[in-house]
Order: structure tokens, then sequence, then C-alpha cells
């Protein structure tokens, strides 16, 4: 007990002299309000400390998505300051992903009461919460996410909640008696407004206040097996790397001399690039004057190894050697307010039916329509239907095109959310949000609409089987019916690999209600947990390093869902004496591959195909992702067919785990590009231009501090 109180006061001490020595330097301590979180407290303490401000990159914890996104994007995430509005589980999730990627300040507001139906989709929140706001809890369950992350619910006037504050009241009427975030200056100091599920009427005034404030909006919305994506970046919006993908280089067989060059890449380089963009000549033999420093050329893609450069007389003749290298060149774009945007189709995922632009418009319409459905309509009832059919005809106007079977389906299910919609709409939108904070990759332009209503049970569920019955799966139940809920319950299910997929995977299956009810799903890794996993592994916490992330991840999951039964396994699929035999195959319902390679999968699904059990596959490399379906029978399996070679060696197996000698070259080469060739052309260009440095600075810290500190 003494050595506590002497740590205590020592550490008091250490404080009150580190607040002296700020001030005798002419530097602020941490403003705090008068009642503060245990959130704020950990922020500020480590700010005295020296650790919010030591290290500005955490490479240890963001090293797989620095590879990604690169060290200049992480910088304008670290100064980044982000309001999100609406936690159902679409928001729960934006939540998520953002805190894991790392923004400076996320703020949240909420406080809509929480219902049984919530708890399908939103991870967030547990049954205690029920009849709480959704934000009561929003603090201490977002910010272990991210250590590096301040994380502060607000209350009705806009403004952080002290701790057990959670219950303050929602609105607070501006003098219009409209929301608080109307008021002028209520969100300004805000990088990117997010809304999540937010009716059109207001969205509209959103997206209004967030230009006047400068700050970009992202607007999402989920209902059923449908849902949207909504961005505004505002005017002159500059993309500094469009693709995000490494620069395309090409060895040169042959460079013409003339007023319209051809450049000719070796056979074993085709240049991959298109119409517009730019490259410039290094090392060519002859044609010395084609790479004279800063000279570049606009290509005209002629044949996959033949480019049109232009004008190439007065270089030379082509002696031999050199290589042509893509030059990255930034865009600026141009994005209208949401009420403009509206009136244009908005983007689908994917073509449907070979009517892309009708489908795209009645899901638009039919999301307009879903918040102006009038009280009374059951889950599941042609009642709800044949509402949302004459809602989103209103919203449409008249002579618009409408698919009225989908508004139909799309009303019928529309009365819940479900997990997996919810999981990838809101990485879609926090997607953005990271594009509009960095400007790197380019922005949705402006809507994004995806729907997988070809997943209703056919017959559609009657009104009767979609009934709430007062347990966490009405949320679920609304959608897909009590027939399809309990075959999910009963069912056996494997998953393979406890990565960032495989977590997503297995928390949407906890919060589903899958394997609750007699069913049981095993998950094996062998893997164990390290600080780079937890930067996107959401199961995953610092007091879980050096677990196995199979054990770890099914502990997790029974905590989202406790009727949830998962058995954890550490044993390699196909590895001989493991518990996985035909026995096991012959058990399973449904099989879902979260692998990192190829042999892997390619053993689960020749078990699969033997024993006739469905395949959910998928992968992710980067910003890139697959699924592939595999149901035997029906379907091509997985090993039917192979992947076209491919030309570039995986970002993150060159920096992290190098292990072929192709791997190694393009290692040093790499590096080697970074210190002696980028490096050096970056610092002449700021000598050359110092406007542009002070620009740059400037573009970085827009958002820095935050709004309402």
């Amino acid at each position: 007990r003494g050595l506590a109180c002497d740590l205590s006061v020592l550490m008091m001490v250490a404080s009150m002299m580190a607040v002296l020595a700020l001030s005798a330097a002419g530097l602020s301590p941490p403003r705090l309000p008068a009642r503060t979180s245990r959130s704020e407290r950990r922020f500020a303490l480590r700010r005295l400390r020296g650790g919010a401000t030591a290290d500005p990159i955490d490479e240890k914890l963001y090293s797989r998505q620095l590879y990604v996104m690169g060290r200049a994007a992480q910088l304008s995430l670290g100064s980044a300051s982000v309001l999100l509005l609406g936690l159902t589980g679409l928001g729960a999730e934006v939540s998520k992903n953002l805190a894991l990627a790392g923004v400076a300040q996320l703020d949240v507001h909420d406080a809509e009461e929480a219902s049984l139906a919530d708890l399908s989709s939103s991870w967030l929140l547990k049954p205690e919460d029920v009849g709480t706001a959704r934000h009561a809890q929003a603090v201490d369950r977002l910010a272990p996410l991210n250590e590096h992350v301040r994380v502060r619910a607000l209350g009705g006037d806009g403004r952080p909640l002290a701790e057990g504050d959670g219950q303050a009241a929602c609105r607070l009427a501006g003098a219009d008696g409209g929301e608080w975030w109307e008021r002028e200056g209520a969100i300004d100091g805000y990088t990117v407004v997010v809304a999540c599920d937010m009716p059109h009427a207001p969205l509209a005034r959103l997206s209004a206040a967030a230009r006047a404030s400068g700050a970009k909006l992202v607007a999402c919305w989920s209902a059923g097996l449908a849902g949207g994506v909504f961005v505004d970046c505002g005017e002159a919006f500059v993309v500094s790397d469009p693709t995000g993908e490494p620069p395309r280089q090409a060895l040169l067989e042959h460079v013409s001399c003339g007023e319209e060059g051809v450049a000719t890449t070796v056979q074993e380089q085709p240049h991959g690039l298109q119409d517009g963009d730019v490259v410039r000549f290094e090392g060519v033999r002859g044609m010395e004057a084609l790479c004279a420093e800063g000279r570049t050329f606009a290509v005209r893609a002629t044949g996959r190894h033949t480019l049109s450069v232009g004008e190439t007389r007065g270089c030379g003749e082509f002696v031999g050697g050199g290589r042509l290298v893509q030059v990255k060149q930034p865009v600026s774009l141009d994005f209208k307010p949401f009420e403009a945007a509206s009136e244009e189709v908005g983007q689908l995922l994917h073509e449907v039916g070979g009517r892309r632009a009708s489908r795209s418009l009645t899901l638009h319409a039919a999301f307009a329509g879903l918040h102006a459905l009038p009280a009374g309509c059951p889950p599941g009832s042609d009642q709800r239907g044949a509402a949302l059919l004459a809602a989103a005809r209103e919203a449409a106007g008249g002579g618009a095109e409408l698919d009225e079977s989908l508004l139909v389906r799309f009303g019928r299910s529309s009365g819940g959310a479900l997990a997996p919609v919810s999981s990838f709409i809101g990485g879609v939108a926090a997607q953005e949000a990271l594009k509009a904070v960095t400007g790197k990759f380019t922005p949705l332009r402006q809507f994004l609409y995806w729907d997988a209503l070809e997943a209703l049970p056919a017959p559609p569920p009657a009104a009767a089987e979609c009934a709430p019955r007062g347990d966490r799966y009405d949320g679920t139940r609304a959608v897909i019916g009590e027939a399809a809920l309990a075959a999910l319950r009963r069912g056996r299910y494997f998953v393979v690999g406890a990565g960032a997929l495989g977590c997503e995977w297995l928390k949407c299956l906890a919060l589903l209600g899958a394997a609750t009810d007699g069913g049981v799903v095993h998950v094996t890794d062998m893997d164990q947990i390290e600080r780079s996993n937890l930067n996107r592994q959401f199961l995953f916490r610092p007091s879980d390093l050096g677990a196995p992330k199979s054990t770890a991840a099914a502990a997790k999951c029974a905590q989202l869902n406790p009727a949830f039964r998962a058995v954890a396994h550490e044993a390699a699929v196909g590895a001989p004496g493991s518990p996985f035999d035909d026995a096991f195959w012959g058990g399973l319902d449904g099989v879902i591959n979260a692998l990192d390679n190829v042999a892997a999968r390619l053993h689960v699904d020749r078990m699969c195909v033997l024993h006739r059990k469905p395949l959910l596959e998928s992968g992710t490399a980067g910003t890139k992702a697959n699924t592939q379906v595999v149901l035997p029978g029906l379907t091509a399996s997985y090993g039917a067919s192979t992947d076209p070679p491919d030309d570039d060696i995986p970002v993150c197996t060159v920096k992290a785990f190098p292990y072929v000698l192709e791997h190694c070259v393009q290692w040093a080469r790499d590096l080697f590009e970074a210190q002696f060739v980028q490096a050096p052309r970056r610092v002449n260009a700021w000598a050359a231009r110092p406007d542009a440095l002070a620009a740059e600075l400037g573009q970085r810290g827009a958002g820095a501090g935050g709004a309402g500190a």
C-alpha cells in the first residue's frame, strides 16, 4: 500500500513538473472538460508523458497498413478528426474500422434507445444496454481498439459527455428547431463527417452544413439485404494517387525516333498502361535527351507492348537498354452536395440482370422511401412491400423507371438488419472516409448501391415468420424468417483461418445467431497474435498478444453472444494426424475459407467437393479482395480454374517475408528507389518551389487537433 501511495504521489509530482515545463516553454498543457471520462484521462496522461507525440506512427501496429496506404497517408490519418452520427449496427462497423485505422479523434453521437433487434447486427451493444442510448458505452468499447485514437461520445449540444452521462438527450434544438449539428460552427474542425442510416431529408441539410464547415461527408445505409454509400468530398478535391498501385515499370526493347515515337517493351513485361498515363525514361543508351531530368511523356497505348509517346525527334538513336517508369499524376475531382447528386443515377457494385442504371435508381428510391414508411408495417408483410413501393414512387417522382418487383422484395425484407451486410457496407463507408482524409485512392463518384436480395428464401417468409419474438435475433428474423434462422442456429460450420477475414466471419456468425441452438462453429489457425494483427483483426486486443488466434477469437465471440458455441483448433488442415478427418468433414453444413495460402485453399476445396459441402472462399490483398461461392454439383470449384500469373509481387510479401530470390531483388530495388531516387527528387522539387512544400504540409495538417477540443 505504501508503494502504491508513493507511486501515486510520484505521478502527481511528475505531472505537475510536466505542466510547469510546458508553461515555461510557452506551451499549453492539455485542456480537459471539468468531468472527464477514462478515455480522456488516458489520452491526457499519454500526452503529458510524451507518449502521444513521441512517435507519430506506431510502425509495429500499422505495419501492414503502411504497406498499402503509405507513410504520408498514415500521418494524415493521425491528424484527422471524424464525427460519426448514428450507431446502428452499420455505425458500429464504421466506427470500429475508423478506430482500427488510426484517426486521431473519433466523436460519435446516437442517443436513440438501443433495442433487442439492434443486437443482431451491432457488436457495440450488449443485452444490458437495451433501453439505454446507443452511445452510452461507445467510448469504453471503442477506445480499447486503438490506444492512439481519442474517442468521445457527444451529447445533445454537440459537446463531449462526461462519464456516466450516456443517457443525455439526443437533440438540442437550434434556433430553427433543427439538429445540433445544424448550428453555425457546430461541426467546424472535423475532417470528415460520417452519417449512418440517416434519412435523406436531414442528410441533405447535413451535406450543406459539412460543406459550410469544410468537412467531407460520407453517408451510408443498410436495410435487410441491401445497402448504399454516398460520398461528397467538395469541389476541387485532389487525389494524389488515384489507384494506390506501385508505378508501372518495364524494360525497353526499342524506342523509335520520330514525330510520333513508339516505345516497345520486352516481351516478358507488358507495359500495363492506359491512354493518358504519364511516363519517364531512364538509362536509354543513345537517347540520353529522352531521359533528361523532369522530362515526361503522355502515352497512348497501341498494344500490350507498344506505346505512342509523342515527339522523340532530336533525342538520338536507340542503342539499347533503359526502362520506362510511370509517373503518377494527381487528379482534381468535383463533387456535388447530396441534394444535387441525388438527381443522378448512382453506381452499382455489380450488375444484375443487365439493368445496371435501372437497378441503381430503384435502390436509391427504395432507401429514400424507407424512411417515409408509415408506422405499423410488419416485417415480411405484403403491407410493408406495398407501402415501400408507394413511398419509393413518390420519392422518385413521375417518369422514373423503377423495378417494382425489386421494391416489393426490398420492402418486405427491410424491417431488420444483418451483421454481414452491416460489415460489408461499413467497410466500404470507412474506406471512403479514409480516402477523404488522405487523398489516396479515387473516391466513389458519388453513389454506390448494392443488394443481395437473391439470397432471400424462396418463397419469401411470411409476416408471421418475420414477427419479433423478443430475443436478440429479432433483427435477423425480420429479414430471413424463423425457418432460415432456426437452420442457421442448428448449423455446423468450419472457419479455416482466424486472421482479419476470419475475425469478420466469426463476428458475423455470432451476431447472426449461428451455432446457438445445437450447432457448432469449428475454427482453426496455427498462428499466435502479434502486435501488427491488432490493426485489422478486430477480435484481438493488446492483452491477447502471444495467444493462439483461434482460441482468442472463439473467446471474444462468446462475449459478443454467450449462446454462440465455437470450438478452437490449432491444427493445419490436411496435416497428418489432424482432427479434420472424413467423419469431421462429413458432419459439416458449410465451410468458410479465410486463408493466406493456395495449398491450404486447394485442400479445403478438395474436401468440400469430395463431401459435397458448400464452400465460401475469400481472400484479400491490400485494397483488393475476392470471393467465390462453391456449391458442389452446381458451380465450379476453387481448384477448377487457375488464376493468370500475377505480374506484380505482393507488397506485403516483399516488405515483410521475402522468401525467394525475386522478392529479395524487388525489396532491394524498392529500398534504393525510395532512398536515392524518390527522396532526392522530392527535396529538389521543394527547393525549386518552396510554396509546394508549404501547400503539402498545410494539406497534411488540415483537421489537426479535431473539433470541440
